[in-house]
């Protein structure tokens, strides 16, 4: 069986880093032949896409990821 944990979590014990989020960018689209077909969506579906970049304390990048979401199911709150 897999152990699941946070990326926080792996960084820190297996290489004793910590992260910050150094930037987001999201952004939509119309959605592709193969994420319709994992969303089960027709191809005229907008697509909520969010880019990350996440930095080391020196400022090395060490985490990139993408997150993709139904665009009809999807709600943003920013705060600060």
């Amino acid at each position: 069986m897999q152990k699941k944990g946070s990326i926080s979590q792996l960084l820190k014990e297996l290489y004793n880093c910590d992260h910050i989020r150094y930037r987001t960018h999201v952004y939509s689209r119309i959605i592709d032949h193969r994420d319709a077909s994992f969303f089960e969506v027709p191809l005229d579906h907008p697509i909520l896409l969010a880019e990350s970049i996440n930095v080391d304390g020196d400022g090395k990048i060490i985490e990139y990821g993408m997150t993709r979401f139904r665009g009809d199911r999807m709600e943003l709150v920013f705060e600060n």
